[in-house]
């Protein structure tokens, strides 16, 4: 969504206005309160991009600054803690910094990995986030594709690779089923990743 006005619906399907001020960007993740999530910047071209939580009625919870170019949209896990995964440079799929902030706006962690995170990022029930990853030997140019779990504290707690080099790179978002098994579909094929970390996989019939 790229938007001059955000808006949201009361019980009476009225809509409000949020912070027209300025431009918001993918979104709006929302949180258990039912409040919005967005990322946003300033009309007059400022590089601060803003991170931002409202309440259901439009007033605004807390706002964090990122100084790094945002990549994908902001996600809300069960805590209400926000994650928003960062570009560190213009080039195109360098999603290469996890950021987490906590539910009154503080900084829980600010990761930098050596690869690149591809999807959108799929919060847990304990603080953890599921992810998929990508990076490439410099010396053969081999690009390995990867689910990834990182934990609470920000620290990477398993990365189970997936593939190498496929023919077709896309990927999805990270599913978790009641069990724990993780799912993300690969270059057309889907993978579960249990909590063990034994990887299943097929071709996928989609």
């Amino acid at each position: 969504i790229l938007a001059e006005d955000l808006y949201t619906l009361d019980d009476q399907g009225c809509t409000m206005s949020i912070n027209a001020s300025r431009v918001h960007e993918f979104g709006p993740a929302v949180l258990s309160t039912g409040g919005p999530v967005s990322i946003s910047y300033a009309f007059d071209s400022s590089a601060e991009k803003l991170i931002t939580a409202y309440r259901p009625d439009g007033t605004m919870v807390w706002e964090y600054s990122i100084p790094f170019l945002r990549y994908f949209p902001p996600v809300a896990g069960p805590d209400d803690t926000v994650y928003v995964a960062q570009k560190v440079d213009s080039a195109y799929d360098t999603a290469r910094v996890l950021t987490a902030v906590d539910k009154t706006g503080q900084l829980r962690y600010s990761t930098t990995m050596p690869g690149s995170i591809v999807t959108v990022v799929t919060p847990g029930p304990s603080g953890e986030v599921y992810y998929g990853y990508r990076i490439t030997d410099t010396d053969t140019q081999v690009r390995y594709y990867s689910l990834s779990r990182m934990g609470s504290t920000g620290n990477v707690e398993w990365d189970a690779l997936l593939l190498s080099n496929p023919t077709v790179t896309g990927c999805t978002q990270p599913a978790v089923s009641p069990d724990g098994v993780v799912l993300m579909l690969v270059s057309n094929q889907l993978f579960a990743v249990s909590p063990a970390r034994r990887i299943s996989g097929r071709a996928s019939e989609w």
